[in-house]
C-alpha cells in the first residue's frame, strides 16, 4: 500500500522556512491547507518531540480549541516537556503507532529525527499530513494569522451591520457579494438571493442598464464616485438615493472591487420642495412687514438678502449676495468694531440679542442699525447659519442723544444747584453764627455779670437772671445746630472720616441704635466738594433708617481703595421691599443715586425681609 502523506523537514529561521515554503510547492500546499483551515476542522494533532518550543503551542491548542493533541517523546519520563504535558493532560507515547488506532489529521516532527521515516511507514495509508523540524513555529504563527484575520473580518462586518446606510460590496465585475442589514431593508433583497447578482441590476430600475455601466466605468476609472440616482427597491418601487461608490483595492494595489453606500432621500428632497415653498412665503412676509433680512452661512457669506435690507443700504440683492465681509456697507471708520461683533456671532460667543453698529449707505451716508440675530439649525441640531433683522435707528437715536444730552444737561444743573444751595448754606450758617449766635454769646456773658453783682438779699432776681441763662443757652445750642446742619464744621476742620464717625455717634445718641464704624485706611483726606457730597448721603441714609428700618444695629464701612472711594451701611431691620428699590416715589434714594451720577459712580441696594438692608455707594477716584 502506498502512502498518501508528506513528511518536510524544514531549517533554522522563520524567513529561511517561510522562503521554503514557497519555493517547495509540496510544501506549500501543506501549509496553504492548514493555514486557511479553522481549528475545529483539525481534530487531531501528534507531535513527535516536546521540546521547549513545542510545548507552548501544545498548551494553547489544548486550552482554545477541541483539537486533541499528543506527543511522541523519548525514553526520559522526567523531561521537563514531558512533566509539563502531563500537567496538562496531554497523552504521551514513545511511538506514534501508539496512536493509529485514532485518525491523525496533523503529524509535526519537531527533532529533525530519522524516526520519522519509521513513523511514516507504520502509518500505511494515513492521510496525515507530515510536517517536519520547524513546522511547530511555523504552524503556529499560520493558525494565529488566519484567527487574526477571521477576528478583523467579524469586526469590519460587525460595524457594517451597524452603519445606517445601505452598503453593498462587490467584486471586480460587479458582482454582490455582500449586504448589510440596511441594504437589505432599504433594497427589499436578501444576501443570499442578491450574491451574484450585478450590484446596479439590485439597485436601479430595468431600464437604466446603461446608466449601471456608466457608473460602473466611472468608479472603477475615477477610484470614487458620489452623486443623487433615482433607485428601484426589489418590488418596483422608485425613490431618489445619493450614492457613493469607492474601489477596493488589495495589498498591492490592484482594483479587487467597490463597495458602495446609498441613503434613501426621499423625505429630504420632499422637505427640500416643501422649504422651497416656505422660503417663497416667507420672502413675501418679510417684505410686507420687516425693514431688512440679512442671512449669514457659518463663515459669514451673505446667503440671503431681503429686499427691504436692500432699500436700506442702496445696493441690489445681486451685489450683496455672496459677498463676505468686510461688507460694502460697512463704514470705513467702523470696520474694525463690525468685525469684532461678527467674528463674537459666528464663534457662538453671541447666540441671540441686539447689538447697535454703524453702517453706511451707498450715497455714503452713515447710519445707525440695530440687529437682532438668531442662529439657524437644522433638524438635527447643527448650525447653518445666522438670521439678522437690520433696523435704521438713526432718528431713534438722534432723539436718544437729545434726550441723553438733556438729561446730563438736567444733571449738570443740579450738581450746580446743590453746589450753590451748599454754598449758600455755608454762607447762611456764618451769617447765623456771627449775628445771631455771637449776640448772644455776649448776652450771655453780661446776664453772668450782671448776676455776680446782685446782692445775696436779692434772691427773685438772682433766679430770674438763672433763667434767662438758660433760654440763653437753649438758644446758643440751636444756632449750632443750625449752623451744622448747613454747613457742617466738622467736615472743614478736621475732614471726612472723622465726619462720618461723629454723624455715626449723634446718631447713636439720638436713636439708642448700636452702631459699629470701619474706616480703611483709619485717615485720609478728600476735596471739599467729594467729602461733602459724601457726608450728605450718609446724613440722608441714617435718615432712612430712623424712619422706616427699624433697625436695632447699624454697621458702616468707608473705604478708600486704589482708584474709588467706597461707601457701605448695612441695619437689620425690615429690609426694603424690592418694588421700592426703584420706585418713583423713593425720593431718599432717588436723591441719592443723582448725588452718585454726577460723579460718574454707582450705588448698589439689597434688601432682604427681616434681614435687613445693604446700601453700598461706589464713586471712582479719577473723576
Amino acid at each position: 500500500m502506498g502512502a498518501s502523506y508528506h513528511a518536510y523537514t524544514l531549517n533554522d529561521g522563520f524567513q529561511r522556512k517561510a522562503k521554503m515554503l514557497i519555493e517547495q510547492k509540496r510544501s506549500m500546499g501543506a501549509f496553504e491547507k492548514y493555514s486557511g483551515r479553522s481549528r475545529e476542522d483539525m481534530k487531531s494533532i501528534v507531535f513527535i518531540g516536546a521540546g521547549r518550543g513545542v510545548i507552548p503551542l501544545m498548551e494553547h491548542l489544548t486550552s482554545k480549541s477541541n483539537i486533541s493533541v499528543k506527543g511522541i517523546v523519548d525514553k526520559d519520563k522526567d523531561a521537563p516537556g514531558i512533566v509539563r504535558a502531563k500537567q496538562l493532560n496531554i497523552p504521551i507515547g514513545s511511538d506514534v503507532r501508539e496512536f493509529l488506532s485514532m485518525k491523525i489529521d496533523l503529524i509535526i516532527n519537531s527533532t529533525g529525527s530519522k524516526e520519522i521515516g519509521d513513523s511514516v511507514s507504520m502509518m500505511g495509508g494515513s492521510d496525515a499530513e507530515i510536517i517536519g523540524r520547524g513546522g511547530t513555529e511555523l504552524l503556529c504563527d499560520l493558525i494565529e494569522e488566519a484567527d487574526r484575520s477571521r477576528q478583523r473580518v467579524r469586526l469590519q462586518t460587525s460595524i457594517l451591520e451597524q452603519v445606517s446606510n445601505a452598503v453593498i460590496v462587490a467584486g471586480i465585475n460587479g458582482e454582490v457579494f455582500y449586504m448589510n442589514p440596511y441594504a437589505e431593508k432599504l433594497y427589499q433583497w436578501k444576501t443570499h438571493d442578491a450574491v451574484g447578482k450585478h450590484i446596479f441590476s439590485i439597485m436601479l430600475p430595468e431600464n437604466r442598464k446603461a446608466d449601471a455601466e456608466e457608473l460602473l466605468s466611472a468608479t472603477f476609472f475615477e477610484g470614487y464616485w458620489a452623486g443623487e440616482i433615482s433607485a428601484q427597491k426589489k418590488d418596483g418601487t422608485q425613490f431618489a438615493a445619493y450614492l457613493t461608490n469607492s474601489v477596493i483595492r488589495g495589498e498591492d494595489g490592484t482594483t479587487a472591487g467597490l463597495i458602495s453606500v446609498s441613503s434613501d432621500i426621499s423625505e429630504l428632497k420632499k422637505a427640500e420642495g416643501a422649504f422651497k415653498t416656505q422660503l417663497s412665503v416667507r420672502r413675501a412676509m418679510e417684505e410686507a412687514v420687516l425693514p431688512g433680512i440679512v442671512v449669514y452661512d457659518t463663515e459669514g457669506k451673505h446667503i440671503y438678502i431681503s429686499r427691504g435690507f436692500c432699500k436700506i443700504v442702496g445696493w441690489s440683492e445681486k451685489e450683496l449676495i455672496g459677498m463676505k465681509p468686510p461688507f460694502a456697507y460697512w463704514p470705513t471708520e467702523a470696520i474694525d468694531d463690525n468685525t469684532v461683533a461678527l467674528k463674537a456671532i459666528l464663534k457662538g460667543k453671541e447666540e441671540t440679542g441686539t447689538v447697535e453698529l454703524s453702517y453706511c449707505r451707498r450715497n455714503g451716508e452713515r447710519f445707525y442699525a440695530l440687529i437682532l440675530t438668531a442662529p439657524v439649525h437644522d433638524e438635527y441640531g447643527k448650525l447653518k447659519g445666522w438670521v439678522s433683522s437690520i433696523s435704521d435707528i438713526t432718528e431713534y437715536k438722534h432723539k436718544e442723544e437729545q434726550l441723553s444730552n438733556s438729561r446730563e444737561q438736567l444733571r449738570s444743573l443740579s450738581s450746580h444747584l446743590e453746589t450753590v444751595r451748599e454754598s449758600e448754606k455755608a454762607d447762611m450758617a456764618r451769617r447765623v453764627h456771627d449775628e445771631i449766635g455771637q449776640p448772644l454769646a455776649a448776652l450771655k456773658l453780661e446776664l453772668v455779670s450782671l448776676a455776680r453783682k446782685l446782692a445775696d438779699g436779692q434772691r427773685p432776681l438772682i433766679e430770674r437772671t438763672d433763667i434767662m441763662g438758660g433760654i440763653i443757652d437753649r438758644g446758643i445750642q440751636a444756632v449750632k445746630g443750625i449752623c451744622f446742619e448747613l454747613r457742617p464744621w466738622i467736615l472743614d476742620d478736621i475732614g471726612i472720616t472723622e465726619a462720618i464717625k461723629w454723624q455715626t455717634a449723634e446718631f447713636g445718641k439720638r436713636t439708642a441704635v448700636s452702631c459699629e464704624v470701619f474706616i480703611d485706611p483709619p485717615e485720609f483726606s478728600l476735596g471739599r466738594d467729594l467729602s461733602t457730597t459724601i457726608f450728605r448721603i450718609y446724613q440722608e441714609l441714617l435718615r432712612n433708617i430712623e424712619h422706616h428700618a427699624r433697625a436695632t444695629k447699624v454697621s458702616v464701612g468707608f473705604f478708600r481703595k486704589r482708584d474709588r472711594i467706597i461707601l457701605e451701611v448695612k441695619d437689620n431691620g425690615v429690609g426694603i421691599p424690592k418694588e421700592c428699590i426703584y420706585d418713583s416715589g423713593s425720593f431718599g434714594l432717588i436723591s441719592i443715586r443723582e448725588k452718585v451720577i454726577v460723579w460718574g459712580g454707582e450705588v448698589e441696594v439689597r434688601g432682604e425681609e427681616k434681614i435687613g438692608t445693604t446700601i453700598r455707594v461706589i464713586i471712582p477716584m479719577q473723576v
